[in-house]
């Protein structure tokens, strides 16, 4: 953005992201190819994510493959994360272009309303294949019920990435992706 707002946004960006590291979090940025056209950036840029305070880039649409794997080689020592909730397919186009399987995280989306996660055979299936393709797998767990009410969101049914979690205590969450043996990151 060229106004004074944006700029201010992104400052406050950077000082969120700062203290985040600081305290060991890693700060995967959510993007889609809108977000390179508003900042008029090429859309396998990685060093203006790097310099915001990102460790990572989580792209939100499949790029082609190509992209994703320039993205997976950058030097500047980022993660890019991929979605496998819907498939694999972007996954393998980018490992066939070249991509680097160590430095994707395979990260699955999280649910807020209630029937719309990922059923179990799926999650296992796609996941399996990500890993297979050398990538860490993540998955999100869903806090109880009284803490539901947050969230950007008219619907907040909970956040979880398999739709049988959302009404499990969070340790039987945890445990189940735990005992999964795959699941690196919850």
């Amino acid at each position: 953005e060229d106004n004074e707002a944006g700029r201010e946004r992104l400052a406050m960006f950077k000082r969120v992201f700062k203290v985040a590291r600081e305290h060991g979090m890693e700060m995967m940025v959510d993007v889609n190819p809108g977000v390179y056209e508003s900042f008029k950036l090429p859309r396998n840029e990685i060093k203006w994510f790097k310099e915001l305070g990102a460790t990572g880039l989580r792209l939100d649409e499949d790029f082609g493959g190509v992209v994703e794997a320039e993205i997976s080689n950058n030097k500047e020592g980022m993660k890019l994360v991929l979605n496998p909730s819907t498939g694999i397919g972007v996954f393998k186009k980018t490992i066939e272009n070249g991509g680097n399987g160590k430095a994707i995280l395979s990260c699955h989306n999280f649910y807020p309303m209630r029937y719309t996660g990922v059923k179990y055979e799926q999650f296992i299936k796609n996941s399996i294949h990500t890993k297979d393709m050398g990538c860490e797998v993540a998955a999100f767990i869903t806090l109880p019920e009284e803490s539901k009410g947050v969230g950007p969101w008219n619907v907040n049914e909970g956040i979880p990435t398999l739709e049988e979690h959302r009404d499990l205590p969070l340790v039987d969450q945890a445990h189940h992706f735990l005992t999964m043996g795959f699941v690196d990151w919850i």
